[in-house]
């Protein structure tokens, strides 16, 4: 019963994301997975992210839009928000984020895969 809830959850936000692309004129999108067992740490040893050891099946590795010609965002425009980034309306979430869009990456890499964004 998990992994049904796990992948309507992970339904769920990309129709919410394809949604909200979908205005900005995209053409398409990539729903990228990742299986933590192919994963390793460029430490030759066994490595976890600090909120704990991901689940063994799949997870989300990235959803990104495209446009026809290949080319992509890679960062926002800060300059078309009208409103800072206030990372309290989504905080709910975060630990449905780590749960199923966790980041791979070693702690001894110091990497913030969630992050608010500055400007």
């Amino acid at each position: 019963m998990k992994s049904y809830h796990s992948f309507f959850v992970e339904l769920l936000v990309l129709q919410c994301l394809a949604l909200a692309s979908a205005s900005l004129g995209y053409n398409f999108h990539y729903f990228v997975q990742q299986w933590p067992g192919s994963h390793s740490c460029v430490t030759r040893k066994s490595c976890h992210p600090t909120t704990g050891k991901p689940a063994t099946n799949f997870s989300i590795s990235g959803f990104r839009p495209y446009y026809k010609d290949g080319s992509s965002e890679t960062f926002c425009n800060v300059s078309n928000i009208n409103r800072p980034f206030d990372l309290s309306k989504i905080s709910d979430l975060t630990s449905k984020m780590q749960a199923n869009w966790p980041s791979l990456a070693c702690p001894c890499m110091q990497r913030q895969y969630y992050r608010p964004m500055v400007t």
